[in-house]
């Protein structure tokens, strides 16, 4: 598996882990997840006027919780079966440091783990170690090192492949600080130069006029197709909601429209085809909210 040659090989996927089996061997407990009618409670009985604080605890088809200091503790794809989940993701903490490990039906098949810097907490190093499968009870061992560079302003502006340098991903920023060029790079198969793979351009305007939207999200960036979505390790990719997105020497494109709350976060995600207008996914998100009180 090579990082950046495709867009979809770029992701340092978690959706790949769903396929892989029988490749490690280690049982993840399952947390204590947040009950929806609990959390619609909360909400209900939230006063407007005083500040709130935000937790995801459903991003389409994920779940996740948290420890009780705040930090991420798991996140869960798909549907529960029988009181658990067949693909989980459990996060563990060290000083300057982050491990995700992923498992598949209880089965260690990736552990990530996230080098941070002392001073910005940006992560600068990270380690991919995936268990690949070879046969009933047998495995190989496959890492990627990847390295990561932040401008002045604390921005992401590239990912690179430590093996394999021409295996990189470029970011650009407009002027208010919001990405608007992600550029894949590999190699040219020609020469050491690296090639141009995909380039694809992000824009914040709303259709007819309408202000863009705030990002409140806790999530990462989704096209930036970051190692993880949910650690806010990366910087910041955006101050607003993208509105559409197109791609270098490639047809069509695709935009989204977003349903917020009072309070600017997204509750629903709709993404359509910029062609012909077909809605291809629809992502709904939940939180648990509380209030946050003042101490005199």
């Amino acid at each position: 598996m090579k990082f950046l040659e495709k867009k979809v090989v770029l992701a340092v996927e978690l959706i790949l882990a769903i396929g892989l089996v029988s490749c490690q061997h280690e049982n993840v407990p399952t947390p204590a997840l947040p009950n929806p009618a609990s959390a619609q409670a909360l909400r209900d009985g939230i006063s407007a006027s005083l500040p709130k604080m935000y937790q995801l605890i459903k991003h389409g088809d994920v779940t996740l919780s948290y420890f009780d200091n705040g930090k991420l503790k798991k996140a869960s794809f798909g549907a529960n079966m029988r009181g658990s989940y067949l693909t989980n993701v459990t996060y563990a903490y060290n000083t300057n440091s982050i491990v995700a490990t992923i498992t598949n039906n209880s089965k260690v098949v990736q552990i990530n783990t996230f080098s941070l810097d002392a001073n910005t907490g940006n992560c600068y190093e990270s380690s991919q170690i995936t268990y690949m499968p070879l046969g009933t009870n047998s495995y190989q061992q496959q890492e990627i090192i990847l390295s990561y560079a932040y401008n002045a302003k604390g921005q992401l502006t590239d990912i690179t492949d430590k093996k394999a340098p021409n295996i990189k991903t470029v970011f650009g920023y407009n002027a208010i600080g919001d990405l608007n060029k992600i550029s894949y790079y590999g190699y040219s198969g020609t020469g050491p130069a690296p090639k141009l793979l995909l380039e694809s351009t992000l824009s914040y305007e709303r259709p007819g006029g309408d202000p863009i939207l705030d990002d409140l999200s806790p999530v990462n960036f989704e096209e930036a197709n970051l190692p993880d979505p949910y650690l806010k390790i990366f910087g910041k990719q955006a101050k607003h909601l993208v509105s559409m997105i197109t791609e270098k020497s490639t047809p069509g494109g695709r935009y989204y429209n977003y349903i917020v709350n009072n309070d600017g976060y997204v509750t629903k995600r709709e993404t359509y085809k910029l062609i012909g207008a077909a809605l291809v996914e629809t992502k709904l998100y939940d939180y648990v909210v509380t209030e946050m009180t003042l101490h005199l």
